[in-house]
């Protein structure tokens, strides 16, 4: 009889017949007959590659093979031991992106780096910060230290045996290969063993940009408005490199956003995130994602892409609702507000409504976007530098660029810029 378990043991002997080179039941040129028995026999002993075609072998990665095999022989075992077809399929989609991987990026073997080494790494790091290895949890992503270009370098260890598939992996890995940028995070190395596969990459100095999105923060660092225009424009400096080389872009959120020496923003690629954006799929809403960020440095507040708010999080439709009824005062906290232009205010604030308006397959927006940022940074630059000009207290105005911590001096104290005091018409509101 007929059934979903033998439908999978014939499709395990056409997988070992594309693996091979030849039809069951056809003999090599060293008289060895292929038959599912045949197939199991020397897959048993470690012996494939006497069955296999020398020209196929040679193209075959040494991973790929195995991931591929293991599936194709478990197809061949007693009905109650064979696999599922999803589990098959899932399987050998990991075997193709192993060996697609390592097809398309061969200059990245040199990054290759064993186990023992990151282990050792993240070892150092607790012996130095913390004093003891003792105190060392097993998480996602940890911190280490390692001698990159003989520089002892801090980075950060991503662990995918915890959370994630194969495929998970030689994407992402793939993925930061492919974008050399200074707005997308470096790739420092990887491990790529049975038991543990890890991507290295480099230590964020400030953490990530969600930590900051707050005025009133745990890490007691006030963005201002000049350096989350200065952020922003990193992030689609980012974007448009990532869109530009043809690869695909990823959720852009906060927690996605890492902030470097110089409060530099570099595109990450992690894979989880909180529950502001779980259930969402990143490409498909990725216009929702951009929006809610912009109104995130818009209003100082986090943000969740669900149509209601969410555990205090702005929402897009609260977003909008303020937008389109001309309220926004009401969500953008007053630090914030101090500190914009009305001509800021109105552009970024028209930019990130437009993103919640577009559909997700019109690119048109992701090329206007980095324009429209750099050109609200510049105006607001010349617009401080304007009112510096007329006020006695501020420091070092030639010194000002974009991204720039304002300080003014006042009353011989020296503190953090919150705008310019007195009426509407000063700070050149209407």
């Amino acid at each position: 009889m007929v059934t979903k378990e033998s439908d999978v043991y014939s499709f395990g002997v056409v997988l070992f017949e594309v693996l091979c080179g030849r039809l069951c039941n056809n003999r090599s040129q060293d008289g060895v007959l292929l038959t599912a028995e045949v197939a199991k026999e020397y897959y048993s002993n470690n012996k494939l590659d006497e069955i296999i075609d020398p020209v196929l072998r040679e193209q075959m990665n040494k991973k790929s093979l195995e991931k591929y095999s293991a599936i194709a022989y478990s197809c061949l075992q007693e009905r109650q031991q064979r696999p599922q077809m999803y589990e098959v399929r899932k399987k050998l989609e990991e075997a193709l992106k192993i060996q697609d991987f390592y097809t398309q990026t061969p200059e990245g073997n040199h990054l290759q780096m064993p186990y023992s080494e990151i282990d050792d790494a993240i070892e150092s790091y607790f012996k130095a910060e913390i004093g003891s290895e003792e105190y060392r949890i097993d998480v996602p992503e940890q911190e280490g230290y390692l001698y990159v270009h003989d520089i002892h370098t801090q980075v950060t260890v991503r662990d995918y045996n915890y959370w994630s598939f194969d495929s998970e992996f030689y994407a992402d890995l793939k993925w930061l290969m492919d974008q050399q940028h200074e707005n997308v995070v470096t790739l420092i190395g990887y491990c790529d063993e049975a038991d543990h596969k890890c991507i290295v990459y480099e230590y964020p100095k400030h953490g990530s940009l969600n930590d900051y999105i707050e005025c009133s923060n745990e890490l007691n660092h006030t963005l201002t408005w000049l350096e989350r225009l200065k952020i922003i424009v990193d992030v689609a400096n980012g974007m448009e490199h990532i869109q530009n080389c043809g690869g695909r872009l990823i959720a852009i959120t906060s927690t996605n956003i890492l902030l470097y020496d110089k409060w530099l923003a570099k595109i990450s690629n992690r894979r989880y995130f909180s529950a502001r954006f779980e259930h969402l799929e990143p490409y498909h809403d990725l216009y929702i994602y951009i929006g809610m960020l912009l109104f995130e440095l818009l209003c100082g507040r986090l943000s969740t892409v669900y149509e209601h708010c969410r555990r205090g999080c702005l929402s897009p439709i609260e977003a909008k609702q303020h937008y389109e009824s001309k309220e926004l005062d009401k969500i953008i906290d007053p630090i914030l507000r101090k500190q914009m232009s009305l001509e800021s205010l109105t552009k970024f604030s028209a930019l990130a409504y437009k993103c919640l308006q577009t559909p997700p397959d019109d690119p048109s927006l992701l090329i206007d976007m980095k324009k429209e940022l750099e050109e609200t940074l510049k105006f607001e630059v010349r617009y401080w530098r304007s009112f510096f000009s007329r006020h006695w207290y501020i420091l070092n105005v030639n010194d000002l660029s974009p991204g720039t911590d304002i300080v003014m001096m006042q009353h011989q104290d020296t503190k953090r810029l919150e705008g310019p005091s007195g009426s509407r018409e000063d700070r050149g509101d209407k």
